[in-house]
C-alpha cells in the first residue's frame, strides 16, 4: 500500500520490521510499556520468519481452543487469515514491544489493510495468544488493540484517506473507539479519525513524544 505524501523511516539498527512510530501499551498494573508500530515486509527474512511461527503457532492456539482472533468476518476460514495476506505481500501492521527479544516473540497483534480508492479498508486483525493470556515469564498487556488501531487510524491520516472502514464483528470494541456502522461497514469519516487520534492521544498518552 503506498501512502501518499507519508514516508516512514527505520528506526533500528538490526534487520526486521519497519517501525513507523513508538506508541504506548499497558500491562496488568497499569504501567506504561514502550511498544512500536511497525510494518513487516514479506522480502526481509526475520519478518518471514516470524510470519511462519504466527501461521504455525498463532492459528494452533486458537484451533485448540477453539476460539477466534478479532478476524474481521463473521466466518472465520482457517485457510483465509492474515498470513495469506502477507503471502500475497499485502500491507501488514503490527504492535511490537521494544525489547530485544527476537521479532516473533515482540508481536503483540497483526493487522493486514489496503487503499481502496481514498478509503483505507482494515482487512485482519489477529491478537497474539500471550497478548493477554501469558503466564509465567510473559506479561500480560492491555490496550494492544487501541494501539493497533491508533497506528492505522494515524497512516490512514496521513496517507490521505477520507474514510476508514472495516467489516464488523460481533463486538462493541469498535464502537467503543467511536466508530459507527453504515450500511455493513464500521467507519470513520476524515473528521472523526482526527478527533480519535486527539482523544487516544490524551486519554492515556498513545503517542509519544519522543
Amino acid at each position: 500500500m503506498q501512502l501518499t505524501g507519508y514516508k516512514h523511516t527505520k528506526n533500528q539498527v538490526s534487520f526486521g520490521s519497519y517501525r513507523f512510530f513508538p506508541i504506548v501499551v499497558k500491562d496488568m498494573n497499569n504501567r506504561h510499556v514502550k511498544a512500536w508500530f511497525s510494518q513487516l515486509n514479506f522480502s526481509d527474512p526475520v519478518d518471514a520468519a516470524a510470519m511462519k511461527k504466527v501461521k504455525e503457532l498463532w492459528v494452533k492456539h486458537y484451533i485448540n481452543k477453539n476460539e477466534i482472533s478479532f478476524i474481521n468476518y463473521p466466518y472465520y476460514d482457517l485457510k483465509e487469515y492474515i498470513y495469506k495476506e502477507f503471502e500475497t505481500r499485502k500491507s501488514v501492521f503490527a504492535i511490537e514491544l521494544d525489547s530485544d527479544k527476537n521479532l516473533f516473540d515482540k508481536l503483540l497483534c497483526l493487522a493486514s489493510a489496503h487503499k481502496e480508492k481514498d478509503t483505507f479498508k482494515l482487512d485482519y486483525i489477529m491478537a497474539s495468544p500471550n497478548s493477554f493470556f501469558g503466564t509465567g515469564e510473559k506479561k500480560e498487556y492491555k490496550g494492544v488493540g487501541t494501539a493497533l488501531m491508533c497506528g492505522l487510524v494515524k497512516i490512514a491520516k496521513l496517507g490521505g484517506a477520507k474514510s476508514f472502514e472495516l467489516y464488523p464483528v460481533v463486538d462493541d470494541f469498535y464502537t467503543r473507539l467511536g466508530m459507527e456502522k453504515i450500511n455493513d461497514y464500521m467507519t470513520f469519516n476524515r473528521i472523526e479519525m482526527i478527533a480519535f487520534l486527539e482523544r487516544q492521544k490524551s486519554k492515556f498518552n498513545a503517542f509519544s513524544k519522543k
